[in-house]
């Protein structure tokens, strides 16, 4: 399957995919967000060996092992630190005992060799039919090759799609990596975004003002080739060809009434318009069917361009962020 989740909850709102488990109210705690999410399972790091002529021979690697059923996530050295997944989850309580968080989803995905969850704070309308939620997204991995990151992103509910923006902008990502000192810089982590409203306070005005800012048909056509370019030197026909497909089918979104946001929400002529048509472009379309399309848009390439959008949005609005 294209988004690859294994187990997940979801609090109330099921998620585009239509899998996982639908909760009427968000878990009370993170033992009851573990068990739901299908995370309630352990990691074990184990020897390698290797055959030669017969013998087996010691290595300095280790696998790292589900409890459940055996399967191999990943190899890694021996000073690697296993981020269980309830040690995670735990890391939200914290948050969730100031009761300005709940737990809206988590899970794991790719058969779990990568798990994450997030947590809500703030719930706003930029304008009617348009809502704006700030959430803290926690990934962590089994595999030995990415660190953990915590950070926060704004997603919009338009037309039962989820759309996910999420901030980069200085200290705003923080990225952990598997060793000793895991635990203390997590706590350090922490504290610091238990101040996090002020920031989705400041990202909510951003919006609001990209709303109030009116963009004329070529303001919309510099959007769209700053963002999907087409150059003379791309090289073969064919590169050429479909990027000039890719460009003119992105000019129907934020130009023209394909995307769905902007034409329900009767917003095509703003800057806050354009936004949301680049990004339901990029995000539902902008791939093929058998891009892992979940996983891109929360962990991948898909959160780098929701950034350079916004980006370019407010550079073109006169905007500073």
């Amino acid at each position: 399957m294209s988004h690859e989740v294994e187990t997940a909850f979801y609090s109330r709102q099921p998620a585009w995919h239509g899998l996982g488990n639908v909760l009427e109210r968000a878990p009370q705690n993170y033992l009851e967000a573990l068990k739901t999410g299908g995370l309630d399972w352990q990691v074990t790091k184990e020897p390698l060996h290797w055959r030669f002529n017969g013998f087996d021979m010691d290595t300095t690697k280790f696998a790292t092992v589900r409890s459940t059923d055996q399967r191999v996530l990943g190899y890694v050295g021996g000073d690697y630190h296993v981020l269980q997944n309830e040690e995670a989850m735990k890391w939200c309580q914290p948050l969730i005992d100031t009761e300005l968080w709940t737990f809206e989803a988590g899970g794991s995905l790719r058969q779990g060799e990568f798990c994450w969850t997030l947590l809500k704070q703030g719930e706003e309308e930029v304008l009617k039919g348009d809502l704006l939620k700030q959430y803290l997204l926690l990934t962590w991995n089994h595999t030995g090759w990415k660190s953990t990151t915590i950070m926060p992103c704004t997603i919009r509910v338009v037309c039962q799609n989820t759309l996910t923006a999420a901030l980069n902008e200085g200290g705003e990502r923080h990225v952990v990596g598997h060793y000793s000192t895991m635990p203390r810089k997590m706590e350090e982590i922490q504290r610091m975004y238990l101040d996090l409203s002020n920031r989705f306070n400041a990202q909510f005005d951003l919006f609001h003002r990209l709303v109030d800012t009116k963009w004329d048909d070529g303001m919309r056509e510099t959007y769209v080739k700053d963002l999907f370019p087409v150059s003379a030197d791309q090289a073969g026909g064919k590169v050429l060809e479909r990027a000039k497909a890719r460009q003119e089918m992105a000019r129907a979104f934020v130009c023209g009434k394909a995307a769905s946001g902007s034409k329900k929400l009767q917003i095509r002529t703003t800057a806050y318009g354009a936004y949301m048509g680049a990004t339901e472009f990029s995000e539902m379309y902008d791939r093929p069917r058998t891009d892992d399309r979940g996983f891109r848009i929360l962990f991948g390439d898909g959160a780098v361009f929701q950034k350079r959008a916004l980006d370019k949005a407010l550079a073109l609005s006169g905007i500073t962020n």
